[in-house]
């Protein structure tokens, strides 16, 4: 039994070799030849807008043509029914409930 225990790691080796290999990843790496910055592109010079951008308020705005509704076909597409919507019913007056009627003799 002392051949397999001799032949195993102590817990000491074995941390030893786990802080090792931390190192090892934490170590920086050697850099390499630095290779010289490139030269900052020059930044683009300034050019005023076009004076067509410029909003004016005083200016007056042609409105928007109205558009009329399309009319309603009359007639049956292929096997839809097509037909035009109705005119919207008025509304019917308003008639107040009759008055109440009490009699005398009643009460």
């Amino acid at each position: 039994m002392s051949d397999q225990s001799s032949q195993e790691p102590t817990m000491e080796e074995i941390l030893a070799s786990i802080r090792r290999i931390i190192s090892e990843d934490d170590a920086p790496a050697e850099p390499e030849a630095a290779a010289p910055a490139p030269a900052p592109e020059p930044e683009p010079e300034y050019q005023a807008p076009a004076e067509d951008d410029v909003l004016e308020l005083t200016d007056p705005i042609e409105p928007e043509p109205a558009h009329e509704p399309e009319p309603a076909p009359l007639e049956s597409v292929g096997d839809l029914d097509v037909y035009s919507p109705a005119a919207p019913e008025p509304e019917p007056a308003y008639t107040p409930p009759p008055a109440p009627s009490f009699n005398r003799d009643d009460v």
